[in-house]
């Protein structure tokens, strides 16, 4: 079965010079969740993988919802609404930019935003979300050296499990892009499952190393949310 794994970046108010395909306004986002939590069945990304690897059917219309990189206007203006509806949510962490901020996008004119600090991802895991690992700093892992693909995947999955005092079992690739070798190493690394975009793969039993996600900004709005959860949900996106 198709399921729509969603992912967003920027929840908030738009900024002058950032990108609007990464960036959801809040009544946008309010808009989105309200339609999943009426029209779909919200699941965490935990749930979703021990189901296909039991092998127990997933319910129809089941949908997830991931964050990526970590910014820290989610506690404003993605937390509260996520609470209203009941929905789980992961969150990816680009572990170099605890506290700080995203600085990988410096050349891009884009301009900085502050990244969660720890505990703020604290508290987040006590709202019951997940935390994923989005490497150290947020390089593109494909045509990356192998002694440095292996510091991403392990060394980001280790400082956040003794951080936070987690497992950590999922893994989102910076810009979706994989290779065969990040994919081995993500698997050798222990995590249950590997997230990248449109690029990836459907959720699969066969290999969960890099399972297709779709993004979502303010571009789509009620109704043509409500058509593109229809058209996923029945396998015809």
């Amino acid at each position: 079965m198709n399921v729509p794994v969603f992912y967003y970046h920027r929840i908030g108010p738009f900024r002058e010079g950032a990108p609007r395909r990464l960036n959801a306004a809040p009544e946008a986002f309010r808009e989105h969740m309200q339609v999943l939590a009426r029209r779909a069945r919200p699941a965490s990304l935990d749930t979703l993988v021990d189901w296909v690897r039991s092998g127990r059917p997933i319910p129809r219309g089941t949908a997830a919802v991931t964050f990526d990189d970590g910014y820290r206007h989610v506690l404003e203006y993605a937390l509260p609404t996520l609470k209203e509806f009941g929905i789980p949510a992961t969150f990816f962490i680009v572990t170099g930019g605890v506290g700080a901020d995203d600085s990988w996008n410096d050349g891009s004119r884009v301009p900085r935003e502050r990244i969660l600090s720890w505990d703020e991802l604290a508290r987040i895991v006590a709202e019951g979300h997940a935390i994923g690992s989005h490497t150290c700093s947020h390089a593109v892992l494909e045509g990356m050296a192998e002694d440095r693909l292996r510091r991403e995947i392990f060394e980001s999955k280790k400082i956040l499990e003794e951080r936070l005092g987690i497992p950590v079992r999922h893994f989102a690739y910076p810009q979706g892009r994989f290779s065969l070798e990040a994919e081995r190493l993500v698997r050798e690394a222990g995590y249950a499952a590997g997230w990248a975009t449109r690029k990836g793969k459907p959720l699969s039993n066969d290999d969960l190393t890099a399972v297709r996600r779709v993004p979502v900004s303010s571009w789509i709005r009620g109704p043509r949310f409500r058509w593109e959860l229809f058209l996923m949900k029945w396998g015809l996106r």
